[in-house]
Formats: C-alpha cells, sequence, structure tokens
C-alpha cells in the first residue's frame, strides 16, 4: 500500500519541475474533492461476518494492482494504485478498513516532448462495530501534472 504514497510523491516531484520549467502554478497545482457520501449501514450476523465483509473489500480494492502499468491505447498507460492502513482491528469487536483507491494515467505527446500524468481517487473508511457496518466514501482528483520526456524517448 505504500506504493500509492510513493507515486503520489512522484506527482509531487513532477508538479514541482513543472513550476520550475515555467508551467503556470493554477494549470499544475489544482485538484478537487467531492464531499464525504455515507455508505449506507449494514447489519451482519455478528462481527466476524462482519469482519468477513471487510475482508472481501480490501480484495476488491487490490484487485489489478500486480498489473502495474497497463496500456490504455496508443501513447497512454493506466496504473491502479492503493494506500491505506488496510483492516485495523480496535478491541475484540470493533474493526476499521481505510484505503485510497486511485487509478493514474500517463499520456506521452512526442510533438511537445511531455508526459502527462493524472489521478483521480475514492477514499473509503469502513469500521464494524460488532455486526453494524458504517462507513463514508470520498471521491477526488489532482489534475494533470507534465514532466519532460527523457531525451531518449523525444522525436528527432
Amino acid at each position: 500500500m505504500a506504493s500509492l504514497h510513493c507515486q503520489l510523491r512522484r506527482i509531487g516531484a513532477i508538479l514541482l519541475a513543472g513550476l520550475a520549467g515555467g508551467l503556470s502554478a493554477t494549470s499544475v497545482l489544482a485538484s478537487g474533492q467531492l464531499p464525504p457520501r455515507p455508505v449506507p449501514a449494514q447489519h451482519f450476523a455478528d462481527f466476524e461476518t462482519c469482519l468477513e465483509h471487510l475482508k472481501a473489500v480490501q480484495r476488491a480494492d487490490m484487485a489489478g494492482m500486480a498489473e502495474g502499468a497497463v496500456a490504455d491505447g496508443e501513447n497512454r498507460t493506466r496504473q491502479k494504485l492503493v494506500d491505506g492502513n488496510g483492516i485495523v482491528r480496535v478491541g475484540e469487536q470493533n474493526a476499521r478498513y481505510q484505503a485510497r483507491v486511485g487509478n493514474q494515467f500517463r499520456v506521452t505527446d512526442r510533438q511537445k516532448g511531455v508526459i502527462e500524468t493524472t489521478f483521480s481517487y475514492e477514499d473509503t473508511t469502513l469500521e464494524c462495530r460488532g455486526g453494524e457496518l458504517t462507513g463514508s466514501v470520498t471521491s477526488g482528483y489532482m489534475l494533470p501534472g507534465m514532466e519532460p520526456l527523457p531525451d531518449a524517448a523525444k522525436p528527432q
């Protein structure tokens, strides 16, 4: 899960490099986030059943992570990134799941000599208290960042 943190740091470095290269701050540093949406409360037979539900959500969130960056059209890649605390048990009848699941898209523009990176995500927080499940989901995004193409990849 630390890979998302590393990717976000990398995106931050790309954005700062873009600023140093003369890109405007408004086009590089903006992002957005929607208000949290509550997850409808669910009742499970007991805590263990609720905990199994959290584990299933975590498995679904992690699906596709091993693929790494995959081609998503010409000159474009998509990569699923997951970061968070995972499932943390707090006492015998309480557990919390927290994760940020995001998609990073990178588009290579050889004419302009840049790689454009965008990132959108959902932050999910779910909590089991006994057999009761509550939580929320928040969606967000970062506006595109630009980085120069490595010299070897630029058109001749």
